[in-house]
């Protein structure tokens, strides 16, 4: 029963820290989004920020 509850921890520890850097990497694309967005030509989408 320990070895059981040792391997879930450890998954949860793996779990938590991927979706802490995936978290992370996701808010840094909203932050790029965020700063170059023109705000002489709003009209430009922008996903055309990611694409390029």
């Amino acid at each position: 029963m320990e070895e059981y509850h040792s391997e879930v921890i450890t998954q949860a520890r793996i779990s938590f820290w991927f979706s802490i850097i995936s978290a992370a990497f996701e808010f840094c694309i909203i932050v790029y989004a965020f700063l170059s967005y023109s705000f002489e030509n709003p009209d430009k989408p922008l996903i055309q920020f990611f694409l390029a």
